[in-house]
Formats: structure tokens, sequence, C-alpha cells
């Protein structure tokens, strides 16, 4: 008994600890509408797109960044992306997000002909587009 019980200590302290796990295309057919709010403060509508590991931002699409591989972190009911976008000219988006639920909220940073830019993901919806 008493090594039962010594087990059963250990396992409720393992479970008290929060648990971060890699999970390879855990966001995958799942698309969020989101508002970015850009570097000059203007805001701009987007949707990020999950699909076979890759991350897609219809507005970067359009400007020539296309679907990248992206990773997940799982720490409880928060789900961190991470997704780097690169165009044909060298130039660089970095996707940091976390999904809570239905939201996802987070920034992106650019490197850009030799600039750094920034802007922020705000979700526009409380539930994700069908995709």
């Amino acid at each position: 008994m008493k090594t039962r019980g010594l087990s059963l200590a250990v396992l409720a302290a393992a479970l008290a600890v929060p648990v971060l796990a890699a999970v390879p295309g855990a966001l995958d057919g799942k698309s969020f509408a989101v508002t970015m709010t850009l570097a000059d403060g203007r805001d701009v509508q987007n949707t990020y797109t999950f699909k076979n590991g890759m991350v897609e931002s219809a507005m970067c699409v359009r400007q020539g960044y296309p679907a990248a591989p992206y990773t997940t972190t799982v720490d409880g009911e928060k789900t961190i992306v991470t997704g780097a976008l690169k165009n044909d000219q060298g130039d660089s988006r970095t996707i940091h997000a976390t999904i809570v639920g239905q939201r996802m909220d987070g920034t992106v940073d650019g490197d850009e002909d030799g600039k750094r830019t920034g802007m922020t993901i705000r979700s526009k919806v409380a539930v994700p587009l069908k995709t």
C-alpha cells in the first residue's frame, strides 16, 4: 500500500505541472478570420488557413508570401503556433499566435527590405471559418 500511495502522489504532482507537447498538424482543417493592425495603425481583415502542416495568410499570399510549414505547442487549453513565411526576395514574416478555443491572437514580425515590421493579430469572430 505504501508504494501505491507514493505512485499516486507522484502522478498527482506530475498532473499539476503544465505539459508542453509539440503536435504536428494540430490546426489542420481550421481557418480563422482576424483583424490585423499594421505598423502604421491601420486595421485590415485577414484569414489564416491551416492545411497539410502549412499555414497560409490570405493577405500575405496577395503580397507574395506563399503558405509555409507551421509548428504548434499545446499548453493546457492553449495552442501556440509559429510559422515563417518567406517571399522570393528573401523577405520574411514570422507568425506567433496563441489559439484558445476559437480565438487566434498574436503578432507577425517582419523583415522586409532590411526593415523590421510588426503587426498584431486579433480574432475577428469567435468561431473559425469552415474549410
